[in-house]
């Protein structure tokens, strides 16, 4: 009988917590009475009653709570000598570690919990652990480094014969080698992975290959294959729904689904059927968050473009500046003021246009201000601080300094002479060669326009998004925010991550943060034509933020330092 009211406690409590999760106050609750609980239960509901207090306090509370949480779970398990919980306890480990990117703490633990996974045979852990460690190196060591490790994944799951464990690392597979560039291979890697889980749709694994593979179609621009696909995902999950899934655990199935006809039609041309599909999308992304709406008026917004239904493009982009609002995202917000002053370029609306690119240069302006504030100051921190141990150094060492300088005045200066007379020659040469650059790229640049204006043809996608790219980053500036990155600039231009590092490395044959440092650099060279701007200023100035920063780039870039080029163009 004590049993039944404990578990029917728990049942209350972690119910209550699904119908509050827009009231934080009632899942602080929910999670103090599972913890006050915790101590009275035994066996299996003690178990259970860990497991509901993590799915209420993983998005809420702070990682190292979260963590603790886990830590008491897995001894619990461990104690019951239950090896499957304390498997799922290690994965759910990971797991935060990887969501908070706390990088040290997963690398840490990983290989430890990995081969506990992998003695046991507890493959299901086992493969989604693994899964994470290869997401982890995708994005923080090397692509081509996590294809390698793909292959091990891959070639363990097929010696146990685990389908899933094949699965998730094909999927890898193919996100790297989308990261390459390597598109044909990215997609046979998606399709494989998606045939070896025919029998197994409800598999986690084989959600996030209809994921990637149906985006990777809208890359290559293969509509017919995009929209059977879309089809047979779309009946797959009625058909889970129909055996007895709630409609509301498959909200991100469906916001997909109905993204990816939206983006088939598009492309086809047939713009009222995309437009009907995004309709149907827009429950769907008005409850998975903010994020995922202004993805869809995004899209929606570059629909109407074709189309040149421009005064209703006017809303949509009011709705993604106010959500920027809410989500203090300034540069959204920025770049939304400059797209409605186009719009009513387009419009021929003169008085408007002047207003909102006035509001748009303010907002811009502002931006710059506050990074520049915040710059300075972490500047003047940083330099007192500085300054302070040098103080203490110089009082210590004053006297064995006086005596070795008098001892080597005479040897330093011969030295400096001939080592100024080297640095003159050796400058003078990477000067000459800076010049060459430069010219080089102004006739690169000019060539492709030329090229592009005399031919008449449409530029790929992929330049079409740099083109955005470079006339948002290199025209408007941008580039002198130090925070601005990847996924950032993805942001502002209305397109993700992988295509703006594809467009960049095609176009440039850099890495997102070589261009933008390669753009710092080259307005940094005009600054330290000013004298009367300090080299902190004009590392501030150019965007890179603290001197040091810059020193090294620069030196690194052109092979002389800025009080070098400084001095040289002078």
């Amino acid at each position: 009988m004590k049993q039944f009211f404990t578990l029917l406690l728990i049942y209350i409590v972690s119910t209550s917590h699904a119908f509050a999760t827009d009231q934080p106050s009632s899942n602080v609750s929910s999670a103090d009475s599972i913890i006050a609980l915790i101590p009275t239960l035994e066996g299996i509901e003690k178990l259970h009653a860990y497991q509901d207090l993590h799915q209420i306090i993983k998005f809420t509370r702070d990682p190292d709570e979260v963590v603790a949480n886990i830590h008491a779970y897995g001894k619990e398990a461990r104690q019951q000598n239950d090896i499957l919980k304390e498997c799922e306890a290690k994965f759910l480990e990971i797991e935060v570690y990887f969501n908070n990117s706390m990088d040290n703490q997963m690398d840490e633990v990983m290989p430890d919990y990995l081969h506990f996974m992998y003695e046991h045979q507890q493959w299901y852990f086992y493969f989604r652990t693994y899964n994470l460690k290869i997401s982890h190196m995708m994005f923080q060591v090397d692509a081509a480094q996590a294809i390698e490790e793909a292959q091990k994944m891959y070639d363990i799951a097929t010696r146990v014969n685990y389908k899933e464990g094949i699965a998730a690392a094909l999927n890898n597979m193919g996100k790297g080698y989308n990261v390459l560039n390597r598109d044909p291979e990215s997609t046979q890697a998606f399709e494989e992975a998606l045939k070896m889980l025919d029998d197994t749709p409800r598999s986690d694994f084989r959600q996030d290959s209809y994921w990637y593979l149906s985006r990777q179609y809208a890359v290559e621009n293969k509509i017919d294959q995009l929209l059977a696909l879309v089809k047979q995902w779309e009946t797959e999950t009625n058909q889970m729904i129909a055996e007895g899934d709630r409609h509301e655990e498959h909200y991100v199935e469906f916001n997909e689904i109905y993204q990816g006809y939206a983006k088939a039609y598009a492309r086809s041309g047939d713009t009222d059927k995309a437009l009907e599909y995004l309709e149907l999308a827009r429950p769907y992304t008005e409850l998975l968050g903010r994020g995922t709406e202004r993805q869809l008026w995004n899209l929606e917004v570059n629909i109407l473009y074709t189309m040149g239904r421009y005064n209703e493009m006017l809303p949509l982009l009011d709705k993604i500046y106010q959500s920027a609002v809410d989500d203090n995202q300034p540069h959204t917000m920025t770049m939304m003021l400059r797209q409605k002053a186009r719009t009513y370029v387009l419009l021929g609306d003169a008085e408007n246009t002047e207003t909102y690119y006035e509001m748009y240069l303010d907002k811009r302006d502002s931006i710059a201000s506050l990074n520049l504030e915040s710059q300075l100051s972490e500047m003047r921190t940083k330099y007192d601080v500085d300054r302070h141990i040098l103080e203490k150094k110089r009082n210590r060492n004053y006297a064995i300094l006086a005596v070795a300088l008098l001892v080597l005045s005479l040897v330093a200066l011969v030295v400096w002479m001939l080592y100024s007379r080297r640095l003159s020659i050796k400058n003078k040469s990477l000067i000459e060669r800076i010049h060459e650059q430069d010219r080089l790229h102004e006739q690169l640049q000019l060539c492709r326009t030329t090229h592009m204006e005399t031919s008449g043809h449409t530029l790929p996608e992929t330049d079409e998004l740099f083109e955005r790219i470079t006339q948002l980053v290199e025209k408007e500036y941008i580039f002198i925010d130090p925070s601005l990155n990847r996924t950032t600039l993805a942001t502002l231009v209305g397109s993700n991550e992988t295509y703006v590092r594809r467009s960049i490395q095609n176009n440039t044959g850099q890495t997102v943060n070589d261009y933008l440092n390669s753009l710092r650099l080259r307005y940094a060279r005009e600054l330290l034509a000013n004298h009367k701007l300090t080299i902190e200023a004009v590392a501030i100035e150019s965007g890179f933020g603290a001197r040091n920063t810059f020193h090294n780039i620069f030196k690194k870039k052109y092979g002389l330092t800025p009080d070098e080029f400084r001095r040289f163009v002078g």
